[in-house]
């Protein structure tokens, strides 16, 4: 399980490309499409940089959505919703200090409001904070603005391997297993820190514009 777990698939698959060669996919020895990130950067598809937020955005989302603009008009400009579910609304802001594009998680008023639940949430985000690592979204910090709280994320474009993995013609085993490899590593380091996933899932799993993973959500 873990990090050993998804090395040992890993080398499953390794053994697959070696056998069926360059071009076949997880779907099937017999697709040989394109790489799915080409197709993904010709798609449509929107992006967001956490995909429970995603998948509530598609089916429309809680009915009452955060307003942050006012409330973080002194340290963030708020530029676009990304996401929304059942912890609040993601937004893409630019952070006032640094001049970097960040993703803020704003939480639902009722969770906000919840001293012992943000007490977590500053237990966890102080464990995410000590991973630092390529293949790591990384989490900076939690803001309070009054009655309004934030969660500040690194930003990442591109989408969630769930989605990458439906779609038509899956991904490459060569592909595959070089993400797998990049999955080990990010949890690995967590688990060099003291730090477990708790929920390792694709919906949790970025692949970004280059093609990277981005293991994201450790507890947050």
């Amino acid at each position: 399980t873990g990090a050993n777990g998804v090395c040992q698939n890993s080398s499953r698959i390794t053994r697959a490309t070696n056998k069926w060669g360059q071009g076949t996919t997880m779907s099937g020895p017999n697709d040989r499409s394109d790489d799915p990130l080409k197709r993904q950067r010709e798609s449509d598809l929107p992006t967001t940089p956490l995909d429970a937020f995603h998948d509530a955005t598609l089916t429309g989302g809680p009915t009452a959505s955060p307003e942050p603009r006012e409330a973080l008009a002194g340290r963030f400009e708020v530029l676009a919703e990304i996401g929304r579910g059942g912890m609040g609304v993601v937004y893409r802001a630019r952070d006032r200090e640094t001049g970097a594009i960040v993703a803020l998680k704003v939480l639902r008023p009722e969770i906000a409001s919840d001293a012992a639940v943000i007490e977590r949430f500053k237990s966890e985000l102080l464990l995410a904070r000590k991973i630092t690592h390529k293949n790591v979204c990384r989490t900076f910090d939690l803001h309070r603005f009054g009655e309004t709280v934030v969660i500040a994320m690194e930003y990442v474009e591109g989408h969630t391997l769930r989605k990458i993995l439906g779609s038509p013609g899956g991904v490459a085993l060569r592909r595959g297993v070089e993400w797998a490899g990049q999955i080990c590593s990010a949890l690995a380091e967590a688990h060099a820190q003291g730090v477990v996933h708790r929920d390792l899932k694709p919906e949790n799993i970025l692949i970004d514009l280059q093609a990277n993973i981005k293991v994201m959500d450790f507890g947050i």
